[in-house]
């Protein structure tokens, strides 16, 4: 899991750094073997620290222990290794500022080459063509999303929940159903982030709702002609026989 998201983060920041480099003509050097290979071996090792301190505070002999004493009914799919327990001690702090420190670095590299991409796109204005700017802009909001969604659905929740398991009451309960339902919407806001920058996807929602307006409008229209012609008849007939 630490290398997975390892990957991501650092490919955002590396995304980041590629526009802004591109954007001051010197992207020559991220196309060189070297650099390469070692932007690939950043990846693997910035998730590193936390995965062996990961595995330095998990005691598997006390976690069954503690499994089959407090909930045995869990002790069979606990004993197969599909999740584990961390000890909430130093070694365990260390990780939780560890993962916070790595995550913050991260994002505020990537904060910084943004401010600086936007400031420079601005001073290129003039100088570039409009569709190159907008598929530059494009580049932008689509990094940013990426960068903002996992930290909304995944970072923030995960950071509370390992802060209050060390400095908290230990009874995170609710707070972990709340971090699971945050998981699960990760994918959608993937999904409606791709939709609402792309324009031919935007676009073809945008006709979708259009479409359906139109329909429910005229289904509207329809209901209120036929509710009020009965009505009509009714006092035209009346009218005819006083006469």
């Amino acid at each position: 899991m630490h290398i997975t998201f390892s990957f991501g983060g650092m490919a955002i920041f590396y995304a980041f750094s590629y526009q802004y480099f591109s954007l001051n003509n010197n992207s020559e050097v991220f196309h060189r073997p070297k650099i390469i290979i070692a932007m690939f071996a950043s990846m693997i090792l910035y998730g590193f620290p936390p995965a062996l301190l990961t595995i330095i505070t998990v005691d598997i002999e006390a976690a069954r222990a503690e499994v089959k004493q407090n909930t045995p009914q869990f002790y069979q799919l606990f004993i197969t290794g599909a999740c584990n327990m961390n000890k909430v001690n130093l070694e365990f702090a260390i990780y939780v500022v560890d993962v916070v420190i790595q995550i913050f670095f991260v994002y505020l590299i990537a904060v910084i080459c943004g401010i600086k991409i936007i400031r420079k796109l601005q001073s290129l204005k003039s100088s570039m063509s409009k569709s190159n700017l907008k598929v530059q802009k494009q580049f932008v909001m689509a990094l940013t999303a990426q960068m903002t969604i996992p930290m909304i659905f995944i970072i923030i929740p995960i950071t509370f929940l390992l802060i209050e398991v060390t400095f908290g009451n230990g009874d995170i309960a609710e707070l972990s159903q709340w971090v699971l339902q945050f998981f699960g919407l990760h994918s959608s806001g993937n999904a409606i982030a791709v939709m609402v920058i792309f324009k031919p996807y935007r676009q073809r929602i945008i006709g979708w709702f259009k479409k359906v307006k139109r329909t429910v409008l005229r289904q509207s229209t329809v209901s209120v002609e036929s509710w009020t012609t009965p009505s009509h008849a009714t006092s035209s007939s009346g009218i005819l026989s006083k006469s």
